[in-house]
């Protein structure tokens, strides 16, 4: 079946399901959802479109479920988020990532401002733990940067570069500049867009 006529079954799919999908948890709801999209789109569509946002939603989830959970110590609910962090994806765990780092930028400021008490060496003391960081580290914009927007944009570019060479030279120059500067699952997404003339 066309990848446009699958994604439009989806969507009558959800809009039938979507009083019994709004009656569930949330920890039963994105199952759910999942299956729904895989059954109607298949794997690698499902995957092209709703991975990362399936990861921050699970992630989501299970950062919430760290919260409410009052048996865990402060140490103990943070190194269980570290361990979330660590095996999220990176477009959903950036927003994070960077808080934690503006959270321990202040805390940092504050003990800076406890331990000197003359501005001089407050800049100096500020200067020096700058100086450690990574320099991808000293804009958290850089962090919140949105991959999958980039993808498109950079893709598209290309495509409308090679315009007017012909179909089949036009089909092969994509595929190569696919496979040199993007990952498995931009491929996946990219050609999901496509095919449903998305991008």
């Amino acid at each position: 079946m066309a990848a446009f006529e699958r994604y439009l079954r989806y969507l009558q799919s959800v809009d039938q399901a979507a009083a019994t999908l709004a009656a569930m948890p949330l920890q039963q709801r994105l199952p759910a959802m999942v299956d729904l999209r895989r059954q109607q789109l298949g794997s690698d569509m499902a995957d092209a479109f709703f991975a990362d946002e399936e990861a921050y939603q699970r992630f989501t989830l299970e950062r919430r479920a760290l919260a409410e959970n009052t048996a865990l110590s402060a140490d103990e609910r943070a190194a269980r988020e570290r361990e979330l962090l660590s095996i999220c994806p990176n477009p959903c765990a950036n927003p994070f990532v960077a808080q934690l780092r503006s959270e321990a930028d202040l805390t940092d400021s504050a003990a800076i401002d406890t331990l000197a008490s003359d501005a001089a060496e407050r800049h100096r003391l500020r200067l020096e733990r700058l100086a450690r960081k990574p320099p991808h580290a000293w804009n958290c914009s850089i962090a919140n940067a949105r991959p999958g927007t980039c993808v498109c944009r950079a893709y598209r570019a290309e495509r409308a570069r090679l315009r007017n060479a012909d179909s089949a030279a036009r089909q092969a120059a994509l595929t190569d500049y696919l496979g040199r500067h993007f990952d498995e699952p931009e491929q996946r997404r990219i050609r999901s867009l496509e095919g449903i003339g998305a991008l």
